[in-house]
Protein backbone atom coordinates (compact mmCIF):
# COMPACT_ATOMS: atom_id res chain seq x y z
CA UNK A 1 0.00 0.00 0.00
CA UNK A 2 2.65 2.41 1.07
CA UNK A 3 4.95 1.54 -2.45
CA UNK A 4 1.83 2.00 -4.51
CA UNK A 5 0.33 5.41 -2.82
CA UNK A 6 4.30 6.38 -2.90
CA UNK A 7 3.97 5.89 -6.83
CA UNK A 8 0.82 8.17 -7.40
CA UNK A 9 2.41 10.79 -5.43
CA UNK A 10 5.04 10.37 -8.57
CA UNK A 11 2.57 10.79 -10.75
CA UNK A 12 0.81 13.42 -9.35
CA UNK A 13 3.99 15.26 -8.15
CA UNK A 14 5.64 15.32 -11.11
CA UNK A 15 2.74 16.18 -13.51
CA UNK A 16 3.65 13.08 -15.81
CA UNK A 17 1.68 13.62 -19.05
CA UNK A 18 -0.08 10.71 -20.85
CA UNK A 19 2.37 9.28 -23.77
CA UNK A 20 0.80 8.54 -26.64
CA UNK A 21 0.04 5.17 -26.28
CA UNK A 22 -1.72 5.72 -23.70
CA UNK A 23 -3.41 8.62 -25.06
CA UNK A 24 -4.74 6.54 -27.13
CA UNK A 25 -5.78 4.14 -25.45
CA UNK A 26 -8.00 6.68 -23.40
CA UNK A 27 -9.55 7.73 -26.58
CA UNK A 28 -10.75 4.35 -26.90
CA UNK A 29 -11.73 4.33 -23.67
CA UNK A 30 -14.24 6.84 -24.60
CA UNK A 31 -16.01 4.44 -27.06
CA UNK A 32 -15.68 0.91 -25.99
CA UNK A 33 -15.72 -2.03 -28.07
CA UNK A 34 -14.85 -5.83 -28.51
CA UNK A 35 -11.72 -4.35 -30.18
CA UNK A 36 -8.90 -1.48 -31.19
CA UNK A 37 -7.01 -1.35 -33.84
CA UNK A 38 -3.56 -2.47 -32.03
CA UNK A 39 -5.29 -4.42 -29.22
CA UNK A 40 -7.56 -6.17 -27.92
CA UNK A 41 -10.18 -4.50 -25.86
CA UNK A 42 -9.25 -4.81 -21.84
CA UNK A 43 -7.09 -1.97 -21.48
CA UNK A 44 -9.60 0.48 -22.71
CA UNK A 45 -12.37 -1.37 -20.40
CA UNK A 46 -10.00 -0.58 -17.30
CA UNK A 47 -9.58 3.31 -17.97
CA UNK A 48 -12.70 4.07 -18.42
CA UNK A 49 -13.58 2.11 -15.45
CA UNK A 50 -11.37 3.98 -13.20
CA UNK A 51 -11.70 7.44 -15.17
CA UNK A 52 -15.63 7.05 -14.68
CA UNK A 53 -15.18 9.94 -12.02
CA UNK A 54 -12.54 12.24 -13.49
CA UNK A 55 -10.15 12.30 -16.42
CA UNK A 56 -6.44 13.21 -15.23
CA UNK A 57 -3.39 11.58 -15.69
CA UNK A 58 -3.88 9.55 -12.52
CA UNK A 59 -7.52 8.76 -13.04
CA UNK A 60 -6.07 6.92 -16.58
CA UNK A 61 -3.49 4.95 -14.40
CA UNK A 62 -5.32 4.59 -11.36
CA UNK A 63 -6.15 0.18 -13.21
CA UNK A 64 -2.27 -0.35 -13.42
CA UNK A 65 -1.42 1.27 -9.96
CA UNK A 66 -4.05 -0.79 -8.62
CA UNK A 67 -3.49 -3.96 -10.91
CA UNK A 68 0.09 -4.54 -10.01
CA UNK A 69 -0.24 -4.73 -6.38
CA UNK A 70 -3.13 -7.50 -6.98
CA UNK A 71 -0.85 -9.56 -9.14
CA UNK A 72 1.71 -9.16 -6.25
CA UNK A 73 -1.40 -10.97 -3.87
CA UNK A 74 -1.44 -13.37 -6.60
CA UNK A 75 2.46 -13.98 -6.14
CA UNK A 76 1.36 -14.65 -2.56
CA UNK A 77 -1.34 -16.74 -3.48
CA UNK A 78 0.09 -18.96 -5.04
CA UNK A 79 3.58 -19.04 -3.11
CA UNK A 80 2.11 -20.11 -0.04
CA UNK A 81 0.27 -23.50 -1.20
CA UNK A 82 3.71 -24.23 -2.11
CA UNK A 83 6.20 -22.97 0.46
CA UNK A 84 6.38 -21.39 3.57
CA UNK A 85 4.84 -18.01 4.09
CA UNK A 86 8.05 -16.49 4.37
CA UNK A 87 9.39 -17.36 0.80
CA UNK A 88 5.69 -16.52 -0.90
CA UNK A 89 5.49 -12.63 1.21
CA UNK A 90 9.26 -12.28 -0.33
CA UNK A 91 8.04 -13.40 -3.70
CA UNK A 92 5.54 -10.89 -3.55
CA UNK A 93 7.30 -7.64 -2.37
CA UNK A 94 10.83 -8.80 -5.03
CA UNK A 95 7.12 -8.66 -7.79
CA UNK A 96 6.38 -5.37 -6.62
CA UNK A 97 9.62 -3.96 -6.47
CA UNK A 98 10.58 -5.49 -9.99
CA UNK A 99 12.21 -3.34 -12.66
CA UNK A 100 9.82 -3.64 -14.96
CA UNK A 101 7.03 -3.56 -12.87
CA UNK A 102 8.06 -0.48 -10.95
CA UNK A 103 8.61 1.40 -14.03
CA UNK A 104 5.08 0.34 -15.40
CA UNK A 105 3.05 1.14 -12.39
CA UNK A 106 3.50 4.58 -14.15
CA UNK A 107 2.36 4.11 -17.15
CA UNK A 108 -1.02 2.51 -18.57
CA UNK A 109 0.00 -0.25 -20.56
CA UNK A 110 -1.32 -3.44 -21.40
CA UNK A 111 0.95 -5.43 -19.21
CA UNK A 112 -0.29 -4.75 -16.42
CA UNK A 113 -3.69 -6.63 -17.18
CA UNK A 114 -2.27 -9.37 -18.98
CA UNK A 115 0.76 -9.73 -15.70
CA UNK A 116 -3.03 -10.08 -13.60
CA UNK A 117 -4.77 -12.56 -15.62
CA UNK A 118 -1.58 -14.19 -16.50
CA UNK A 119 -1.31 -14.63 -12.64
CA UNK A 120 -4.79 -15.92 -11.94
CA UNK A 121 -4.45 -18.52 -14.63
CA UNK A 122 -1.45 -19.80 -13.22
CA UNK A 123 -3.05 -19.81 -9.91
CA UNK A 124 -6.39 -21.60 -11.19
CA UNK A 125 -3.84 -24.01 -12.57
CA UNK A 126 -2.07 -25.12 -9.60
CA UNK A 127 -5.15 -25.65 -7.73
CA UNK A 128 -6.71 -27.36 -10.64
CA UNK A 129 -3.80 -30.02 -10.54
CA UNK A 130 -4.04 -30.52 -7.26
CA UNK A 131 -8.04 -30.78 -6.41
CA UNK A 132 -9.40 -31.27 -10.01
CA UNK A 133 -12.27 -28.84 -8.27
CA UNK A 134 -14.24 -27.80 -11.65
CA UNK A 135 -14.42 -24.06 -10.31
CA UNK A 136 -10.36 -24.55 -10.05
CA UNK A 137 -10.48 -25.46 -13.83
CA UNK A 138 -13.21 -22.54 -14.90
CA UNK A 139 -10.66 -20.12 -13.07
CA UNK A 140 -7.81 -21.09 -15.37
CA UNK A 141 -10.39 -20.85 -18.47
CA UNK A 142 -11.98 -17.69 -17.32
CA UNK A 143 -8.85 -15.84 -16.72
CA UNK A 144 -7.31 -17.48 -19.67
CA UNK A 145 -9.94 -15.86 -21.91
CA UNK A 146 -9.89 -12.01 -20.00
CA UNK A 147 -5.62 -12.43 -20.42
CA UNK A 148 -6.55 -12.72 -24.63
CA UNK A 149 -8.76 -9.86 -24.00
CA UNK A 150 -5.48 -7.76 -22.40
CA UNK A 151 -2.66 -8.68 -25.33
CA UNK A 152 -2.48 -11.41 -27.80
CA UNK A 153 0.52 -12.82 -26.07
CA UNK A 154 -1.38 -14.37 -23.76
CA UNK A 155 -1.79 -17.52 -26.23
CA UNK A 156 1.93 -18.68 -24.91
CA UNK A 157 -0.13 -19.88 -22.16
CA UNK A 158 -0.83 -22.77 -23.65
CA UNK A 159 2.68 -24.14 -24.57
CA UNK A 160 3.44 -23.34 -20.95
CA UNK A 161 0.15 -25.63 -19.52
CA UNK A 162 1.73 -28.13 -22.58
CA UNK A 163 4.57 -28.38 -20.60
CA UNK A 164 3.73 -28.41 -17.58
CA UNK A 165 1.41 -31.79 -18.46
CA UNK A 166 4.84 -32.93 -19.79
CA UNK A 167 6.03 -33.23 -16.21
CA UNK A 168 5.59 -36.72 -14.87
CA UNK A 169 3.97 -35.53 -12.05
CA UNK A 170 0.87 -34.32 -13.92
CA UNK A 171 0.94 -36.25 -16.98
CA UNK A 172 -2.20 -37.87 -16.24
CA UNK A 173 -4.05 -34.68 -16.81
CA UNK A 174 -3.57 -35.06 -20.55
CA UNK A 175 -6.91 -37.37 -20.69
CA UNK A 176 -8.45 -34.88 -18.18
CA UNK A 177 -11.85 -34.10 -20.05
CA UNK A 178 -12.20 -30.88 -17.98
CA UNK A 179 -8.53 -29.31 -19.13
CA UNK A 180 -10.04 -29.57 -22.66
CA UNK A 181 -13.20 -27.78 -21.01
CA UNK A 182 -11.37 -25.01 -19.59
CA UNK A 183 -9.70 -24.10 -23.12
CA UNK A 184 -13.00 -24.38 -24.00
CA UNK A 185 -13.92 -21.84 -21.63
CA UNK A 186 -10.74 -19.57 -22.24
CA UNK A 187 -12.35 -19.24 -26.38
CA UNK A 188 -15.88 -18.70 -25.25
CA UNK A 189 -14.17 -16.02 -23.45
CA UNK A 190 -11.99 -14.63 -26.38
CA UNK A 191 -14.90 -15.02 -28.77
CA UNK A 192 -15.75 -11.64 -28.57
CA UNK A 193 -12.56 -9.84 -30.11
CA UNK A 194 -12.25 -12.90 -32.16
CA UNK A 195 -15.59 -12.05 -33.81
CA UNK A 196 -14.83 -8.16 -34.00
CA UNK A 197 -11.68 -9.07 -35.81
CA UNK A 198 -13.05 -11.00 -38.47
CA UNK A 199 -16.00 -8.14 -39.26
CA UNK A 200 -12.53 -5.88 -39.51
CA UNK A 201 -10.63 -8.23 -41.77
CA UNK A 202 -8.31 -9.38 -38.96
CA UNK A 203 -6.70 -5.70 -38.41
CA UNK A 204 -5.44 -6.61 -35.18
CA UNK A 205 -3.79 -9.76 -36.07
CA UNK A 206 -2.37 -8.49 -39.11
CA UNK A 207 -0.72 -5.57 -37.21
CA UNK A 208 0.35 -7.78 -34.45
CA UNK A 209 1.96 -9.71 -37.66
CA UNK A 210 3.53 -6.25 -39.28
CA UNK A 211 5.31 -5.14 -35.75
CA UNK A 212 6.96 -8.86 -35.45
CA UNK A 213 8.64 -7.43 -38.57
CA UNK A 214 9.14 -11.24 -39.37
CA UNK A 215 9.43 -10.50 -42.99
CA UNK A 216 12.52 -7.97 -42.98
CA UNK A 217 15.47 -10.89 -42.58
CA UNK A 218 15.89 -13.41 -40.39
CA UNK A 219 18.51 -14.54 -37.74
CA UNK A 220 20.12 -11.68 -35.74
CA UNK A 221 21.93 -12.27 -32.77
CA UNK A 222 22.49 -8.94 -31.92
CA UNK A 223 19.01 -8.53 -31.30
CA UNK A 224 18.48 -11.79 -29.24
CA UNK A 225 21.43 -10.40 -27.11
CA UNK A 226 20.14 -6.67 -26.53
CA UNK A 227 16.32 -8.63 -25.52
CA UNK A 228 18.89 -11.02 -23.59
CA UNK A 229 19.80 -7.57 -21.64
CA UNK A 230 16.65 -6.38 -21.21
CA UNK A 231 15.98 -9.39 -19.09
CA UNK A 232 18.37 -8.17 -16.70
CA UNK A 233 17.38 -4.68 -16.48
CA UNK A 234 13.52 -5.67 -16.46
CA UNK A 235 14.29 -8.44 -13.48
CA UNK A 236 17.17 -6.96 -11.87
CA UNK A 237 20.61 -8.10 -12.76
CA UNK A 238 20.80 -10.25 -9.30
CA UNK A 239 17.30 -12.02 -9.70
CA UNK A 240 17.49 -12.43 -13.00
CA UNK A 241 20.90 -14.42 -13.09
CA UNK A 242 19.23 -16.85 -10.03
CA UNK A 243 16.54 -17.32 -12.10
CA UNK A 244 18.91 -18.84 -15.08
CA UNK A 245 20.73 -20.63 -13.02
CA UNK A 246 17.25 -22.06 -11.57
CA UNK A 247 15.84 -22.59 -14.96
CA UNK A 248 19.10 -24.83 -15.79
CA UNK A 249 19.22 -26.72 -12.99
CA UNK A 250 17.64 -30.46 -13.45
CA UNK A 251 17.02 -30.69 -9.77
CA UNK A 252 14.43 -28.02 -10.69
CA UNK A 253 12.41 -29.98 -13.03
CA UNK A 254 12.55 -32.99 -11.28
CA UNK A 255 10.42 -31.26 -8.49
CA UNK A 256 7.00 -30.77 -8.97
CA UNK A 257 6.57 -27.41 -7.32
CA UNK A 258 9.87 -26.28 -8.98
CA UNK A 259 8.84 -27.75 -12.41
CA UNK A 260 5.57 -25.89 -12.45
CA UNK A 261 7.13 -22.76 -12.00
CA UNK A 262 9.93 -23.05 -14.54
CA UNK A 263 7.23 -24.42 -16.84
CA UNK A 264 5.68 -21.78 -16.83
CA UNK A 265 8.19 -19.29 -16.83
CA UNK A 266 10.72 -20.78 -19.49
CA UNK A 267 8.07 -20.54 -22.66
CA UNK A 268 7.23 -16.92 -22.70
CA UNK A 269 11.58 -16.55 -22.50
CA UNK A 270 11.91 -18.86 -25.05
CA UNK A 271 9.24 -17.70 -27.48
CA UNK A 272 9.82 -13.76 -27.29
CA UNK A 273 13.73 -14.52 -27.18
CA UNK A 274 12.99 -16.23 -30.21
CA UNK A 275 11.14 -13.48 -32.05
CA UNK A 276 14.48 -11.44 -31.28
CA UNK A 277 16.67 -13.72 -33.09
CA UNK A 278 14.29 -14.08 -35.87
CA UNK A 279 13.57 -10.13 -36.25
CA UNK A 280 12.76 -7.59 -33.09
CA UNK A 281 11.59 -8.05 -29.70
CA UNK A 282 10.95 -5.54 -26.97
CA UNK A 283 12.08 -6.39 -23.45
CA UNK A 284 8.36 -5.89 -21.25
CA UNK A 285 7.08 -8.47 -24.06
CA UNK A 286 8.15 -11.50 -22.14
CA UNK A 287 6.93 -10.04 -18.89
CA UNK A 288 4.65 -12.90 -17.60
CA UNK A 289 7.62 -14.95 -17.19
CA UNK A 290 8.25 -12.83 -13.77
CA UNK A 291 5.30 -13.91 -12.24
CA UNK A 292 6.19 -17.63 -11.71
CA UNK A 293 10.09 -16.47 -11.80
CA UNK A 294 9.84 -14.29 -9.20
CA UNK A 295 8.68 -17.33 -7.01
CA UNK A 296 11.27 -19.76 -8.37
CA UNK A 297 13.59 -17.26 -7.26
CA UNK A 298 12.62 -16.82 -4.15
CA UNK A 299 13.00 -20.62 -3.65
CA UNK A 300 15.73 -20.82 -4.42
CA UNK A 301 17.06 -18.38 -2.10
CA UNK A 302 15.43 -20.14 0.87
CA UNK A 303 16.48 -23.21 0.02
CA UNK A 304 20.03 -22.25 -0.61
CA UNK A 305 19.99 -19.86 2.61
CA UNK A 306 21.26 -17.40 1.02
CA UNK A 307 19.13 -14.52 3.26
CA UNK A 308 21.32 -11.51 2.17
CA UNK A 309 20.10 -12.04 -1.84
CA UNK A 310 16.49 -11.23 -0.55
CA UNK A 311 17.95 -7.15 1.02
CA UNK A 312 19.94 -7.41 -2.00
CA UNK A 313 17.03 -7.95 -4.42
CA UNK A 314 14.68 -5.78 -3.04
CA UNK A 315 17.16 -2.47 -2.22
CA UNK A 316 18.91 -2.65 -5.28
CA UNK A 317 15.46 -2.86 -7.59
CA UNK A 318 13.90 0.13 -4.90
CA UNK A 319 17.20 2.06 -5.33
CA UNK A 320 17.51 1.90 -9.29
CA UNK A 321 13.45 2.59 -9.37
CA UNK A 322 14.22 5.48 -7.00
CA UNK A 323 16.99 6.96 -9.43
CA UNK A 324 14.13 6.27 -12.42
CA UNK A 325 11.01 8.51 -10.80
CA UNK A 326 13.65 11.43 -9.22
CA UNK A 327 15.55 11.36 -12.53
CA UNK A 328 14.99 15.40 -13.11
CA UNK A 329 15.84 16.04 -9.16
CA UNK A 330 18.93 14.26 -9.03
CA UNK A 331 19.92 15.71 -12.35
CA UNK A 332 19.28 19.13 -11.16
CA UNK A 333 20.63 18.96 -8.00
CA UNK A 334 23.98 17.53 -9.92
CA UNK A 335 24.17 20.53 -11.94
CA UNK A 336 23.30 18.41 -15.10
CA UNK A 337 21.15 19.87 -17.92
CA UNK A 338 19.13 17.28 -19.61
CA UNK A 339 18.58 16.94 -23.19
CA UNK A 340 16.26 14.69 -25.17
CA UNK A 341 18.71 11.86 -25.55
CA UNK A 342 19.48 11.91 -22.23
CA UNK A 343 15.90 12.47 -20.66
CA UNK A 344 13.70 9.19 -20.50
CA UNK A 345 10.86 11.45 -19.93
CA UNK A 346 11.65 13.28 -23.07
CA UNK A 347 8.81 11.96 -25.24
CA UNK A 348 6.03 12.66 -22.42
CA UNK A 349 7.07 16.42 -22.35
CA UNK A 350 4.70 19.66 -24.52
CA UNK A 351 1.82 18.07 -24.89
CA UNK A 352 -0.36 19.17 -22.30
CA UNK A 353 1.34 23.24 -23.54
CA UNK A 354 0.50 22.79 -26.98
CA UNK A 355 -3.19 21.09 -26.45
CA UNK A 356 -3.73 24.24 -24.39
CA UNK A 357 -2.91 26.78 -27.52
CA UNK A 358 -4.98 24.39 -29.93
CA UNK A 359 -7.76 24.25 -27.75
CA UNK A 360 -8.06 28.29 -27.30
CA UNK A 361 -8.10 28.16 -31.21
CA UNK A 362 -10.98 25.68 -31.03
CA UNK A 363 -12.95 28.18 -29.25
CA UNK A 364 -12.08 30.78 -31.78
CA UNK A 365 -13.53 28.59 -34.36
CA UNK A 366 -16.36 26.65 -32.82
CA UNK A 367 -17.50 25.76 -36.00
CA UNK A 368 -15.00 23.51 -37.27
CA UNK A 369 -13.33 20.18 -36.72
CA UNK A 370 -10.19 19.32 -35.22
CA UNK A 371 -8.09 17.44 -37.77
CA UNK A 372 -4.46 16.21 -37.73
CA UNK A 373 -2.34 13.94 -39.43
CA UNK A 374 -0.90 10.68 -37.10
CA UNK A 375 -1.81 8.62 -34.91
CA UNK A 376 0.43 10.80 -32.68
CA UNK A 377 -0.73 14.15 -32.93
CA UNK A 378 -4.52 12.48 -32.28
CA UNK A 379 -4.29 10.85 -29.86
CA UNK A 380 -2.76 13.39 -27.40
CA UNK A 381 -4.54 16.26 -29.04
CA UNK A 382 -7.32 14.23 -28.58
CA UNK A 383 -6.76 13.87 -24.63
CA UNK A 384 -4.83 17.60 -24.36
CA UNK A 385 -6.96 19.59 -26.15
CA UNK A 386 -10.64 18.32 -25.25
CA UNK A 387 -11.69 18.77 -28.49
CA UNK A 388 -14.32 15.97 -28.23
CA UNK A 389 -14.38 12.57 -30.18
CA UNK A 390 -17.48 13.41 -32.73
CA UNK A 391 -14.98 16.80 -33.13
CA UNK A 392 -11.67 15.27 -34.31
CA UNK A 393 -10.45 13.76 -37.38
CA UNK A 394 -7.79 12.37 -38.82
CA UNK A 395 -5.85 13.64 -42.37
CA UNK A 396 -5.74 10.38 -44.79
CA UNK A 397 -5.78 10.84 -48.35
CA UNK A 398 -3.94 7.84 -49.34
CA UNK A 399 -6.56 5.61 -47.34
CA UNK A 400 -4.43 4.18 -45.27
CA UNK A 401 -5.54 1.62 -42.41
CA UNK A 402 -2.03 2.05 -39.66
CA UNK A 403 -3.85 2.76 -36.77
CA UNK A 404 -7.52 2.79 -35.02
CA UNK A 405 -7.94 6.47 -36.10
CA UNK A 406 -7.70 5.78 -39.63
CA UNK A 407 -10.25 3.32 -39.11
CA UNK A 408 -12.48 5.50 -36.98
CA UNK A 409 -12.20 9.10 -37.42
CA UNK A 410 -10.94 9.14 -41.39
CA UNK A 411 -12.55 12.91 -42.47
CA UNK A 412 -13.25 11.32 -46.17
CA UNK A 413 -17.24 12.18 -45.35
CA UNK A 414 -16.68 15.42 -43.78
CA UNK A 415 -17.64 17.03 -47.48
CA UNK A 416 -18.08 20.67 -46.55
CA UNK A 417 -16.98 20.68 -43.15
CA UNK A 418 -14.62 23.48 -41.45
CA UNK A 419 -11.49 22.26 -40.25
CA UNK A 420 -8.43 23.61 -37.58
CA UNK A 421 -5.50 21.65 -38.92
CA UNK A 422 -3.07 21.42 -36.49
CA UNK A 423 0.30 18.95 -37.56
CA UNK A 424 3.96 18.84 -36.23
CA UNK A 425 4.79 18.78 -40.06
CA UNK A 426 5.77 22.72 -40.30
CA UNK A 427 5.20 24.01 -42.83
CA UNK A 428 2.20 21.88 -44.20
CA UNK A 429 -0.01 22.91 -47.34
CA UNK A 430 -0.46 19.43 -48.80
CA UNK A 431 -4.30 19.68 -47.32
CA UNK A 432 -5.08 23.15 -49.02
CA UNK A 433 -5.77 22.33 -52.28
CA UNK A 434 -8.78 19.93 -50.56
CA UNK A 435 -10.42 23.46 -49.33
CA UNK A 436 -12.15 26.24 -50.54
CA UNK A 437 -9.86 28.60 -48.43
CA UNK A 438 -6.50 27.51 -46.69
CA UNK A 439 -5.57 30.01 -43.87
CA UNK A 440 -2.08 29.67 -41.76
CA UNK A 441 -3.85 30.81 -38.09
CA UNK A 442 -1.01 30.17 -35.68
CA UNK A 443 2.29 28.02 -34.73
CA UNK A 444 3.04 26.33 -31.68
CA UNK A 445 6.71 26.66 -30.35
CA UNK A 446 7.52 25.28 -27.37
CA UNK A 447 11.16 24.69 -26.03
CA UNK A 448 11.94 21.47 -23.99
CA UNK A 449 15.68 21.00 -24.20
CA UNK A 450 18.46 22.27 -26.04
CA UNK A 451 18.11 20.25 -29.07
CA UNK A 452 14.79 19.89 -29.44
CA UNK A 453 11.47 21.78 -29.41
CA UNK A 454 7.69 20.71 -29.49
CA UNK A 455 6.35 22.96 -32.94
CA UNK A 456 3.02 22.78 -34.47
CA UNK A 457 1.74 24.59 -37.58
CA UNK A 458 -2.08 25.62 -37.19
CA UNK A 459 -4.09 26.13 -40.17
CA UNK A 460 -8.04 26.68 -40.74
CA UNK A 461 -9.78 24.92 -43.72
CA UNK A 462 -13.01 26.25 -45.00
CA UNK A 463 -15.36 24.06 -46.99
CA UNK A 464 -13.67 20.54 -47.46
CA UNK A 465 -13.77 19.22 -51.10
CA UNK A 466 -12.80 16.03 -50.82
CA UNK A 467 -9.49 14.60 -50.90
CA UNK A 468 -7.45 16.16 -53.83
CA UNK A 469 -4.50 14.31 -55.12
Amino acid sequence: MLLTAYRAWIIIHHGLPLYVDEAQYWAWSRALDWGYYSKPPMVAWIIRLFSGAGNSELDVRLGTLLLHPLTAVLVYALGSRMFPVRTALFAAIMFLTLLLVGFNSLFMTTDAPLFFFWGLATLGLWRALASNAWHDWMLMGAAAGLGLLSKYSMAVFAPSVALVLCLPSFRQHWRNPRLYLAALLALIVFLPNLWWNVRMDFVSFRHTAEISQLDKGLFHPERLMEFTGGQFACMGPIAFAILLGGLATRATWGDPRRGFLAAMTLPFLAVIGMQALLAKANANWAAPAYFAGTLLVAERIAAERHARWRTAIVLSNLVLLSLFYHYHALAHAAGVRLTSKTDPYARLLGWPEAGAVVEAQLRRHPDALLAVTDRSEFALLNYYAHPGAQRMRIWNPRGDRQNHFHLMADMKNDLGANVVFATTHCPYDAAAASFERWTDIGHVDIPLYPDRRLQLCLYRGEHFKGYMR
